[in-house]
């Protein structure tokens, strides 16, 4: 409306996630001058509980039904992905169901900021090869993506978790697969380039 009255001045709402992400970009020593105090430990700020991660499955539990932003159609990009990963059909009909609500995801992003998308991929990121690590080490016999899969749900899921939680993450889980920000689309090329 200012705009329409006023053609030679140009707005936009500048939100909370706006300023998120011009503070992260800032220098140490601004950051530092706006504080008026030290910054914590990054390493103590790794040890706290993932906040982001409860933030965004609090918003998954609490959009209305009414409001689902649900995929209709082939997900072809994610269908080659599960066969490439070697999925099982049960594991990859979850992530195909994920996927298919990641508009709620989507729908958290465009009202945070830039910092707190990349927060979250880089903590989902983190669970998997921590997963993948763990089954190596304690499933050598039995160790496979199903498993390295379930490892990684069962790592984001909060401690009294119920059944909306596990929808909340597995729609997390899908918006990531589909973005190959967890798994590796191309690892069996990747194994046979390496062995060859």
């Amino acid at each position: 409306e200012l705009e329409k009255a006023n053609p030679s001045v140009r707005c936009r709402p500048y939100m909370a996630g706006d300023l998120e992400d011009d503070f992260v970009e800032l220098t140490e020593n601004s950051v530092l001058g706006i504080l008026n105090s030290v910054l914590p430990s990054p390493a103590a700020i790794a040890k706290l509980d993932f906040g982001v991660l409860n933030e965004v499955i609090k918003h998954i539990l609490e959009m209305p039904s009414s409001a689902s932003p649900t995929r209709l159609g082939e997900l072809p990009e994610l269908d080659e992905k599960v066969q490439l990963n070697k999925i099982s059909v049960p594991w990859a009909e979850v992530i195909r169901a994920g996927a298919r609500q990641a508009g709620h995801l989507e729908t958290y992003f465009e009202k945070n900021s830039n910092f707190v998308r990349r927060e979250l991929r880089d903590h989902v990121v983190n669970q998997y090869e921590e997963s993948r690590g763990w089954v190596e080490e304690n499933l050598a016999e039995k160790s496979d993506n199903d498993s390295v899969f379930v490892e990684m749900r069962t790592r984001l899921l909060p401690a009294e978790a119920n059944i909306a939680h596990t929808s909340a993450v597995d729609i997390i889980l899908g918006f990531y697969f589909e973005a190959c920000d967890i798994f590796d689309p191309y690892q069996e090329v990747n194994k046979d380039a390496a062995s060859g």
